[in-house]
């Protein structure tokens, strides 16, 4: 949903599906939190909890900076620069959107970074929802399903 409103007028979209990850983030960390905690001894839970959390946060800083890297590419390839732009200017729009906005009075040249920026971002976003597509996969695959019932696992 992220990657279809970067060409909506209003920011709606984007905080319903802001909304949505963040509503499936607390649902699978709280999953996975539990079945982390669940599967090791009473005396161990905290450490558990704590490799968890740890797991969590790596995870996130690592999503992060690699999607950001990825961002920050697909920016620079989409920026088309506008004829007779100074090259401080020029150079200064390479790098962010911020630093074009901050750097330049020229409508032209921060309309076109601001539009490299949405091309960025939406292919970004299809991007981590593609990893995120084959990570619950791979995960509905290898991580057993117990019943509690018969303490059955599910055959794959």
């Amino acid at each position: 949903m992220i990657a279809t409103t970067t060409s909506w007028q209003t920011y709606w979209g984007l905080g319903v599906g802001l909304a949505i990850v963040g509503l499936g983030v607390g649902v699978a960390m709280t999953l996975s939190t539990d079945a982390v905690v669940g599967a090791v001894p009473a005396k161990r839970a905290g450490a558990a909890s704590a490799v968890a959390e740890t797991g969590y946060e790596l995870g996130g800083a690592f999503g992060i900076a690699i999607l950001g890297s990825i961002h920050g590419l697909l920016y620079r390839d989409a920026l088309a620069l506008p004829a007779g732009v100074a090259d401080a200017e020029a150079a200064a729009a390479k790098e962010s959107l911020a630093a074009a906005v901050y750097a330049s009075d020229d409508s032209a040249l921060i309309a076109a970074a601001q539009t490299a920026f949405a091309s960025a971002m939406e292919a970004t976003a299809w991007i981590a929802a593609a990893v995120l597509a084959v990570s619950a996969v791979v995960a509905w695959r290898i991580i057993p399903s117990v019943r509690v019932e018969g303490q059955v696992q599910r055959e794959h």
